[in-house]
């Protein structure tokens, strides 16, 4: 096996004064009832799930290929308007490498020791919120090491990943078995949804349809698909099985643009076609944290302490309104009808319509539930 092909597992991370974080440390390695090995970090906006994917994005490129980040990514963002200026961060982070435990650092003042980090020894893949193919191979990636390239849309969000140019341009030819495993990711984890046909091309409804002129989940979703694939087998020519495949995937936002029937059978998907990958994601999608074990949820609190809240029951299986109301503290109603209410409360005029709206919603709501919207109205 090719040495980039070991296993290896991030088992915690700490932050120092790292963007919106004065000291934050998490815990990958807590256990599961489900298979594979995930973590999801789900949060408001703003508190810092993005961050958390750069900060062991840093430690596994270390200082040496960090550098090609450019100042301005590594040093201009790292804490908020609004916070103290501290003016220097540290990261740090146990990993599990064969067996044996090492620990990564790595410090924004630490006088750059042309430290590698783990990312030249091991598969290290990080996919930004706006992922999406290009018409034309982007210029930007070929000039950075592959190491940092497959970072790189952690930190410039509109970055493109793959094209097929890119297939043809990177390293001179597509490897041998890049089309042959691509194909089995896609079936696996697209299944009936979309297929796979000649040239890279696919097929929905009946039509062929270039990669690029994908719809925007479809085409978001098979981008990163096809990047991970790629440099899998840009390592291993011959491919093999995408069970074979072991590598760490960071992405932000796993979800975008998807049909909630995609979304909720997303992950179950991932987890059987890559058993040996560690995955840490986020997510807004209540169909998405439906999906995981209790223990592989970082749900970020700064209100809490340590940051975290804890979750005391089990999540996968949940109804949406349940995971929408207990983990991410929103009603799973629309505020239209609330409006109405609320208008209907200060003006007796109004309770008729709402009444009759009401009464629309059944058998969608029960009896029961219309009655208790309606004892609202009798305030």
């Amino acid at each position: 096996m090719n040495q980039l092909a070991s296993r290896f597992r991030v088992k915690s991370i700490e932050l120092n004064h790292f963007k919106c974080f004065e000291n934050l440390r998490l815990d990958f390695d807590r256990g599961t009832e489900l298979g594979g090995n995930w973590t999801c970090i789900a949060g408001i906006n703003g508190a810092g799930k993005s961050s958390i994917l750069q900060a062991i994005a840093l430690l596994g490129l270390g200082d040496y290929f960090s550098v090609e980040l450019g100042r301005t990514r590594l040093f201009g963002f790292t804490w908020r308007q609004g916070m103290e200026p501290v003016g220097s961060f540290a990261l740090r982070a146990d990993v599990e490498t064969g067996g044996s435990r090492q620990e990564l650092q790595f410090y924004s003042d630490g006088g750059w020791s042309r430290n590698k980090g783990i990312a030249e020894k091991y598969l290290i893949l990080g996919y930004g919120p706006s992922r999406t193919f290009a018409r034309q191979a982007n210029e930007g990636l070929a000039n950075l090491s592959l190491e940092c390239a497959r970072v790189y849309s952690l930190f410039e969000t509109l970055t493109p990943l793959v094209s097929q140019q890119q297939f043809m341009q990177r390293g001179g030819e597509a490897p041998a078995g890049f089309e042959r495993l691509f194909s089995e990711v896609i079936r696996g984890v697209l299944k009936e949804e979309l297929a796979l046909g000649e040239g890279l091309n696919f097929t929905q409804d009946g039509a062929v349809v270039g990669a690029e002129e994908l719809p925007d989940g479809y085409r978001s979703t098979v981008a990163w698909l096809a990047d991970l694939v790629w440099n899998w087998t840009k390592m291993r020519p011959e491919g093999g099985s995408a069970s074979e495949i072991e590598a760490l995937v960071l992405i932000d936002e796993i979800d975008p643009h998807l049909h909630p029937q995609l979304q909720r059978t997303l992950v179950p998907r991932l987890r059987k076609v890559f058993p040996g990958v560690q995955w840490i994601v986020t997510t807004h999608s209540p169909l998405v944290l439906s999906c995981f074990d209790k223990n592989e949820i970082i749900l970020l609190d700064r209100d809490r302490e340590g940051g975290v809240e804890r979750l005391e029951h089990q999540v996968f299986g949940l109804p949406v309104n349940q995971v929408m109301e207990r983990l991410m503290g929103a009603r799973a109603s629309g505020a239209a009808l609330e409006d109405m209410l609320a208008e209907a409360e200060a003006d007796r005029g109004q309770r008729g319509r709402v009444v009759s709206l009401l009464s629309q919603q059944e058998p969608i709501l029960s009896p029961v539930e219309i009655g208790e919207r309606l004892r609202r109205l009798k305030k």
